[in-house]
């Protein structure tokens, strides 16, 4: 990759070098998913960067064949992970499960690589764990340190290896929290780890679980800041490769439906075999490495899409008031995907951060959730994912004569 690129396209899969992939689905182009500005510079987010998803016919590794340099996401990335509902408290479990299974004490060494704004070290500090973090984002680092959660802004590139080898020797346990999909080149991540693992050392990785994802409709998790779509099967493969071991998997549905897994450098240590096993039957059954499989669910994906077009240019025709709520990577994928920018006055949102910023591309408005007289008539959940928690929360607008639209993972109006 020239250092100067913003677009790098790689025309083989990264984990196996096979050159037998294929395309299975291209969603609409679209801006970069969290770009959201004041009104000076709202125009700054209006290019649109191809989003193709390409699968290898060899290994299964899902990928997208266009790449945007990381630098372009992260300079001025305003995302925090204390902002995603029931985040920070699934961390504070996360963080005390890990302690528990890998019977860790407080000699030993944690690093949180994309550590965002330090929740997951927060939730190691509690229970009187020492961990360090590594974040690209200069200032959602800077913030992090400032709350004493110690934490390096840059990637797990050579040179950071280096720094903390040098001052930390080796960690017992690396953690990636929802950051193993955006790694822009996974096979120099890996080595760097291996160097920074200690003998024993356990290396934990929690990201998206696409054939869950995908089951129940949730296209929206594919943004350019996801360069990869990992399956076991997949994960397995690219880490034995590096001379790790996949020893433990779980599935929890955080985040749409996620997949925690432990790989080890100890290649003598047991292995999970049951648990591991069962998932790959799972995703054999599915059959997710058949274009047959991506076709199907791009249908369904369609068929939604027209649902909610349909029933907008009606409510439209009756000059009714829609807003959209969710300010997110994910809602930009589903706007531009859907074309649903045209529909909406404003966006809402909980996140004070995002408020009186403009839209990726759309350049709507985020606006605080208060209407005082100047009620919608709709509300578009753009967040669905987020559906039950916005309407319990929000359950005071339905008795004032707010309906609610929910476009996945089956469309409905209640």
């Amino acid at each position: 990759m020239k250092k100067n690129t913003d677009i790098i396209k790689n025309n083989e899969c990264e984990v196996c070098k096979s050159k037998n992939i294929k395309n299975v689905i291209n969603f609409k182009p679209s801006p970069l998913g969290d770009i959201y500005l004041p009104f000076k510079k709202r125009k700054l987010s209006r290019k649109l960067y191809p989003l193709d998803l390409y699968l290898c016919k060899k290994c299964g590794y899902l990928f997208l064949i266009y790449k945007i340099n990381p630098k372009l996401s992260y300079s001025n990335y305003v995302y925090e992970s204390n902002k995603t509902v029931g985040l920070v408290n699934h961390y504070d479990s996360y963080a005390k499960e890990i302690s528990k299974k890998l019977k860790l004490s407080n000699s030993c060494k944690i690093l949180d690589i994309g550590s965002n704004d330090g929740s997951m070290l927060n939730s190691f500090k509690k229970i009187g764990l020492m961990a360090v973090g590594i974040e690209p984002a200069p200032e959602i680092a800077k913030n992090a340190n400032k709350r004493g959660l110690k934490t390096l802004n840059g990637y797990l590139e050579n040179k950071t290896t280096q720094i903390l080898k040098k001052e930390f020797e080796s960690f017992d346990v690396i953690t990636a929290n929802y950051v193993f999909a955006n790694i822009l080149d996974i096979n120099s991540f890996i080595a760097n780890v291996y160097k920074l693992l200690s003998a024993n050392g356990s290396f934990i990785i929690q990201t998206g679980y696409h054939p869950n994802q995908f089951k129940k409709n949730m296209f929206d998790y594919v943004y350019h800041e996801h360069f990869s779509y990992f399956s076991i099967h997949t994960i397995e493969s690219l880490v034995k490769k590096h001379k790790l071991k996949l020893i433990d998997v779980d599935i929890n549905n955080k985040k749409g439906g996620s997949v925690r897994v432990i790989i080890t450098k100890n290649l003598k240590t047991r292995q999970k075999k049951l648990k591991i096993n069962r998932l790959k039957r799972f995703e054999k059954n599915l059959n997710i490495k058949s274009t047959k499989y991506f076709n199907n669910f791009e249908k369904r994906i369609e068929k939604l899409k027209k649902k909610s077009i349909d029933f907008l240019e009606k409510i439209q025709a009756q000059n009714k008031k829609v807003v959209g709520f969710g300010a997110s990577h994910s809602v930009t994928t589903l706007m531009f995907h859907f074309e649903l920018n045209k529909y909406f006055d404003y966006l809402i949102d909980d996140n004070t951060k995002k408020h009186n910023l403009y839209s990726p591309g759309s350049e709507l408005l985020v606006r605080k959730v208060s209407f005082n007289k100047s009620k919608p008539d709709y509300i578009f959940i753009l967040a669905w994912q987020h559906q039950k928690t916005i309407l319990k929360k929000y359950s005071y607008l339905k008795k004032q004569g707010v309906k609610f639209i929910i476009p996945l993972p089956s469309f409905r109006v209640i």
